[in-house]
């Protein structure tokens, strides 16, 4: 990730005063709000898609929790492995009642505190308050979530960064992809080599055959 230096107007604030745990449910609502799972590398996606439409999830959402567009979810016990996301593809959805959901306040933008919840810092603050967990099978609720601190700067500098690191994600994304294809032509070239060895092999054992 590349490096950010900051200026004296950053503040240190903890994540409690920036966000504000929500615990809304889906109730009745119709249409029923999309199913999201927290992943480690995609954030929050489709349970359906992620998991190939297999069954994962009750038929009852009503307990379910909302995340609206803007909103946060995690997975209570596997937030020390930044399965946590950013809910930004739908305007609305809903998460088991084992998650966290959280929004954050109007003096945070959204992608920057993403990028700052998934950094190698905050995952070592996750993993603190894990193992300190009454939870026999460890979990970081929000309580403790809250306590974690962050640096965070001005909005319009918060914008700036992430907007910098987007860049940084489509050119890996781009890079990925040239490497993808290569690969696929290398492998494309030693298919085709092995195939020419075999016939070759196969013509000469052939001729061979007839002189004998």
């Amino acid at each position: 990730m590349p490096s950010i230096n900051h200026s004296d107007n950053w503040e240190s604030l903890s994540l409690g005063t920036i966000t504000a745990e929500e615990c809304e449910r889906v109730g009745r609502l119709n249409p029923r709000p999309i199913v999201l799972s927290s992943t480690k590398h995609h954030g929050l996606v489709s349970s359906d898609d992620y998991f190939k439409n297999r069954a994962v999830y009750s038929d009852d959402l009503s307990s379910y929790k909302l995340v609206h567009n803007g909103w946060f979810a995690y997975a209570t016990n596997h937030l020390t492995e930044g399965s946590i996301g950013l809910q930004s593809r739908y305007q609305i959805g809903c998460v088991s009642p084992i998650y966290t959901v959280f929004s954050c306040r109007k003096t945070v933008h959204p992608p920057y505190l993403y990028r700052l919840l998934k950094s190698d810092t905050t995952l070592r603050h996750y993993a603190i308050h894990d193992q300190a967990s009454v939870d026999r099978r460890g979990a970081v609720r929000y309580r403790d979530f809250s306590k974690i601190g962050v640096l965070v700067p001005p909005i319009s500098e918060q914008r700036r960064i992430a907007e910098v690191f987007d860049i940084f994600d489509e050119r890996i994304a781009a890079e990925r992809q040239y490497v993808e294809k290569a690969r696929n032509v290398y492998l494309g070239l030693i298919d085709e080599a092995v195939r020419d060895s075999i016939e070759q092999a196969s013509l000469a054992m052939y001729n061979l055959a007839d002189l004998v």
